[in-house]
C-alpha cells in the first residue's frame, strides 16, 4: 500500500504541530530574545542621536551666549569718492544678503543676529585734558552696537542719534565711570585725533563729538559685558618708556557717525556682521550639512563680490550694498567647536561599542544555551525519530519550520515597535541590518545546533589509542588561543584605547575566564568528591557525581553569567 502526495502532507503538518507543541519554551524564549533585540535596534539609535543634538545644542547655545561663532567683518574704502563717504546704513542693512549668500540647505541654519556693528581704532583725545594728574595719554574707541541699548540705562541725556541732524556734530554715549576719567558730561565736546592713511593723507585726520548721554550698565547682563569690559570700566596701563599713565575706553556712537566722520577724513572702521547658528531637531545632521558650505564660506563671497584691486592697500576691492570695500574676513568658531564635538562623540560611541558587543554575544549565548537545553531534554524522542528512519536533513527542516517563522513574527514586531516608540526628527536613524542579523543569527542558531543534535557520529575506521589525547591537545591549543587573544586584545586596548574593533574585549576576557573556571570546576568537584565519600549518607555524593557529570554542559550558562556581570560591572 502506498502513500499519497496528500498524506505526507498531512503527517509533515501534524509532525510541525506536535513539534511545536513540545517547543513552545523555546519559542517564546527565541521570541523574546528577537524581539527585544530587533526593537532595539530601531529605537536605541533613534534615542541616542536625540541625545546627540540636546548635547550639541546645548554646547552651540552656551558658546553662543559667550560671543558669535561664526563672524563676517570687511572694511569699506571711503577715499574711492571726492570727499570721502560712506553709506553706513545701506551697508549694514546688506548683512542679510551676505548670509543669504552661503551654499545650499545650509543657509537656513545660519541666521544674520542683529543689524550689524562697526569699530573705530583707538584714537587720541586732543581735548579736553584729562582731570587725573597720572594720566598722560587717553585713548578713545568708537563702538556702534544696537545690542547694547537693552543692557543698559542712561542716568544723563539719551543715545546717540542714527541720524544726526545736519550741520551737528557726530554724538557719542560714555558710562560714568568713562565720562568720570574724561572729566565730561552731557553737552561737552570731545576732541579726537585718528590715524592717518598714509597713502592719502599728510596729517591726522580730527574730528569732534558730542557727548549726548551718560549710561550704566543694568543688573544682569554681565554676559553681555564681558566681552565689552572698556565701555563700562575704563583701563588703566602704565605709559611705555615714560612715566604716566595710558587711559582706554570706548564709547557708544549712532548709524551714521561713520557717514560724517568719514566726511571728515578719517578712514573706514571694521564692520561685523554675526551670524547665529540655528540648529533644531536634527542639530548633529543639520552642523555637519553646514560645515562644508562655512568652510569655503569666504572665498565664495569674495569670488562673487570682489573684482580688481583697491589702489591704496592693494587688496582685493569688493562690493557689499553699492559701497566699495576691502576683502570679506570670515571669523569661524563654528567649525572647530563641531570638530571637537564630533571626536568626542566618536569616542563615546566606541566605548558604547563595548556595551554592544558584549549584548550581542549575551544573547547570542543565551540562544545557544536555550536550544541546547531544549535539544537535550528532547534528546529521546529525536533519538526514537531518528531509529525510525528519519533523515538528519529533515529533523533540521521540521525545527526550522517551526521556529523561523516564530523568529520572522518576533523580528517584525520588534521591528515595528521600536520604529513607533524611536523618537522622530532626531539624527539617529533605525539600523536595519543589524536587525536583519540578529534574526538570521538566531534562526541560524537553531538549525545549526539541532544538526549537531542529530546528525549521526562519524564511525572510525579503526581504534586510535590517542584520540583522548588528540582531542585534549586539540582543547588545550583551542584555550591557549582565547587566552593569548584576550591578552593581546587587553595589551591593544590599553595602548590605543576605545576603538570599534576592540569593543570585542569584554567578550573575549569572559571567554577566556570561562575557560579557566571550567579547567578549575572539575578540580574542585573531585575535591569535594573524596571528602564526601567518607562522610555518612549517599546523597551529597550522588550530588556531587550528578554535577561532575553534567560540567561540560555548563560552559555556554556559565559564559552568560560571566559575561553579564563583567557588563554590568564595568559598564
Amino acid at each position: 500500500m502506498t502513500r499519497g502526495p496528500g498524506t505526507g502532507a498531512a503527517m509533515t503538518l501534524r509532525l510541525i504541530r506536535k513539534e511545536t507543541r513540545g517547543d513552545l519554551p523555546l519559542l517564546a524564549c527565541l521570541a523574546v530574545l528577537v524581539l527585544a533585540l530587533t526593537g532595539l535596534c530601531a529605537w536605541a539609535p533613534a534615542v541616542a542621536g536625540r541625545q546627540e543634538d540636546r548635547a550639541l545644542r546645548q554646547r552651540v547655545t552656551a558658546a553662543q551666549d559667550q560671543g558669535p561663532l561664526v563672524s563676517l567683518s570687511t572694511v569699506p574704502e571711503v577715499f574711492t569718492t571726492d570727499p570721502p563717504a560712506v553709506d553706513m546704513t545701506t551697508l549694514l542693512g546688506d548683512g542679510r544678503t551676505l548670509a543669504h549668500r552661503l551654499g545650499g540647505p545650509a543657509a537656513r541654519h545660519l541666521t544674520l543676529a542683529g543689524s550689524g556693528t562697526y569699530d573705530y581704532k583707538a584714537a587720541a583725545v586732543t581735548s579736553p585734558p584729562p582731570p587725573e594728574p597720572a594720566v598722560t595719554s587717553t585713548k578713545l574707541a568708537l563702538s556702534h552696537l544696537p545690542d547694547a541699548r537693552t543692557h543698559l540705562r542712561y542716568v544723563a541725556g539719551r543715545a546717540p542719534a542714527d541720524r544726526t541732524p545736519l550741520g551737528t556734530a557726530p554724538q557719542i554715549a560714555l558710562s560714568q565711570s568713562t565720562a568720570q576719567a574724561l572729566g565730561v558730561r552731557v553737552g561737552s565736546r570731545l576732541g579726537l585725533a585718528f590715524d592717518k592713511t598714509p597713502a592719502v593723507q599728510q596729517s591726522s585726520p580730527t574730528a569732534v563729538l558730542v557727548v549726548s548721554g551718560v549710561f550704566r550698565a543694568l543688573p544682569g547682563a554681565d554676559d553681555f559685558w564681558n566681552g565689552q569690559a572698556t565701555l563700562v570700566e575704563p583701563s588703566r596701563t602704565p605709559q611705555e618708556r615714560s612715566a604716566g599713565t595710558v587711559l582706554a575706553a570706548r564709547g557708544l556712537v549712532g548709524t551714521d557717525a561713520a557717514d560724517l566722520l568719514a566726511g571728515a577724513g578719517v578712514s573706514g572702521p571694521l564692520v561685523t556682521w554675526q551670524l547665529r547658528a540655528d540648529l533644531r531637531q536634527a542639530a548633529l545632521d543639520q552642523a555637519r550639512a553646514l560645515a562644508g558650505p562655512l568652510s569655503h564660506y569666504g572665498a565664495d563671497l569674495n569670488a562673487a563680490l570682489c573684482q580688481g584691486a583697491d589702489w591704496i592697500t592693494g587688496d582685493l576691492s569688493c562690493q557689499v550694498g553699492g559701497q566699495p570695500t576691502g576683502p570679506l574676513q570670515v571669523t569661524d568658531a563654528l567649525t572647530p567647536l563641531l570638530d571637537t564635538f564630533t571626536a568626542q562623540d566618536h569616542q563615546a560611541r566606541a566605548l558604547a561599542a563595548f556595551a554592544v558587543d558584549a549584548l550581542a554575544a549575551v544573547a547570542l549565548a543565551t540562544t545557544a544555551v536555550a536550544v541546547r537545553l531544549l535539544l537535550r531534554r528532547r534528546s529521546a524522542h529525536l533519538s526514537l525519530q531518528r531509529a525510525r528512519g528519519a533523515s538528519a536533513a529533515r529533523l533540521v527542516l521540521v525545527r526550522g519550520a517551526v521556529a523561523w517563522p516564530v523568529i520572522l513574527i518576533a523580528a517584525l514586531l520588534g521591528w515595528a515597535a521600536g520604529r513607533s516608540l524611536a523618537p522622530t526628527g532626531a539624527s539617529g536613524a533605525p539600523h536595519p541590518l543589524p536587525a536583519v542579523l540578529v534574526a538570521a543569527s538566531a534562526a541560524l542558531t537553531v538549525s545549526l545546533m539541532t544538526w549537531l543534535a542529530v546528525r549521526e557520529p562519524r564511525r572510525p575506521r579503526r581504534r586510535r589509542p590517542s584520540r583522548r589525547t588528540a582531542a585534549g591537545g586539540r582543547r588545550v591549543v583551542l584555550e591557549l588561543t582565547v587566552l593569548l587573544a584576550a591578552a593581546a586584545g587587553v595589551a591593544a586596548l590599553r595602548s590605543q584605547g576605545p576603538d570599534g574593533i576592540l569593543g570585542a574585549v569584554p567578550v573575549l576576557v569572559a571567554l577566556a575566564a570561562v575557560l579557566i573556571l571550567l579547567r578549575i570546576y572539575p578540580v574542585a568537584l573531585r575535591l569535594l568528591l573524596r571528602q564526601t565519600r567518607r562522610g555518612r549518607g549517599a546523597v551529597g555524593f550522588v550530588g556531587l557525581a550528578r554535577a561532575a557529570h553534567d560540567a561540560p554542559a555548563t560552559g555556554l550558562a556559565l559564559f552568560v553569567l560571566v559575561l553579564t556581570l563583567g557588563t554590568a560591572v564595568f559598564g
